[in-house]
């Protein structure tokens, strides 16, 4: 049966999800694993992706992809429950059934991860229609019964190759929406690095010093950057160094913050997540608070849960308690639609003031 895939449905670590309003139709297994990529934003590791299903077509819905292993630290059983419970949380908020994938670059035994997942899906209602090992471009289906140890050894079959006409079609839709599928999720990270150290950093430093003095202070002006920056963004997928200090020095003005924050989650036809990432590579990790949670939040409204996740990574890592950041990280944990976030802060509060 062919399954409706909702592009606008983007997901990471955490969960969220947003409506689209012409579904672009996959078909079968192998178009439906062929879209996980191209909604993550990057093909999966070592990780289970859960696939919220719902509706009489069974039109996905959000996707959620944790990692298979605990991290340093964690004992399986605390990991296990932890990320079951968030997973569960988005499923019984949003699907009528499921699907479980899991990565691995070998496969033997099906991860204990895995079966807690089935249980915890299956205590709660919900219908575990498949789960599918993937490894070495090939996939298999396992079932649902968590009583075989092992993988079966069944058929596998083949992933589409980079030029069937699906998977051109998913990349194709992603592109439209200004995304990449990039080679996983270090790169995915890397894409909003700031500037390295050396040569690149001090430049950048030096480019915020000679901004600072003569940044825009007339809202009207602030606006007139912003729109240059939304055009040259589309043209050249890049800012100067000079356009994006202007406008990551304009969030400590509260007016002219609160007019980038009101803009940048109500329009989603213009390029706000490129224009904001494009910033967040010329901006130095010290100064990257606001902006890396500002990013996080247009990422996440317009539907990008994993750029959502390493933008909030890299504002905490800027300032650690940082308070916007904190907050959409329980927003993402629960499951909240993008629609009700962006309609908060279209009250236009400040990144560094939200959530206080």
């Amino acid at each position: 049966m062919p399954l409706a895939l909702p592009l606008a449905v983007h997901d990471g670590l955490l969960m969220t999800t947003i409506d689209a309003p012409d579904p672009l139709v996959v078909r079968g297994t192998a178009g439906l694993l062929a879209a996980i990529p191209a909604t993550l934003g990057f093909p999966p590791r070592d990780s289970l992706v859960q696939v919220c299903l719902a509706g009489p077509r069974a039109q996905v819905g959000p996707m959620g992809r944790v990692d298979l292993d605990p991290p340093h630290g964690a004992t399986p059983r605390e990991y296990a429950d932890g990320v079951t419970g968030t997973l569960l949380t988005v499923a019984r908020r949003h699907a009528d059934s499921v699907v479980l994938v899991w990565y691995r670059s070998l496969v033997d035994r099906r991860p204990p991860l895995v079966d807690a997942m089935v249980g915890a899906l299956d205590g709660a209602g919900i219908s575990v229609r498949d789960v599918i090992a993937v490894s070495g471009g090939r996939y298999r289906h396992e079932g649902v019964s968590t009583s075989t140890p092992r993988v079966p050894p069944g058929p596998s079959y083949p992933l589409l190759g980079a030029g069937d006409p699906d998977v051109l079609r998913l990349r194709a839709s992603a592109a439209l929406r200004g995304r990449t599928i990039l080679g996983d999720r270090d790169d995915l990270r890397r894409s909003i690095d700031g500037p390295a150290a050396g040569a690149a950093l001090d430049r950048a430093w030096a480019e915020f010093d000679r901004c600072a003095g003569r940044a825009p202070q007339q809202l009207d002006d602030y606006a007139a950057e912003l729109d240059l920056a939304l055009v040259e963004c589309a043209s050249h997928h890049s800012l100067t160094a000079r356009r994006a200090a202007t406008i990551v020095l304009g969030l400590d003005d509260p007016a002219l913050c609160s007019h980038l924050v009101a803009r940048s989650v109500s329009a989603r036809d213009e390029p706000w997540t490129a224009m904001l990432a494009a910033c967040a590579r010329q901006t130095p990790t010290e100064l990257a608070g606001d902006l890396c949670a500002l990013l996080a939040l247009v990422a996440y409204c317009d539907g990008d849960g994993a750029l959502a996740q390493v933008a909030v990574d890299r504002s905490l890592l800027s300032r650690s308690g940082h308070s916007m950041a904190r907050l959409l990280m329980q927003v993402m944990a629960a499951g909240v639609h993008p629609d009700a976030v962006a309609a908060r802060f279209r009250g236009a509060a400040r990144p560094s003031d939200c959530g206080r």
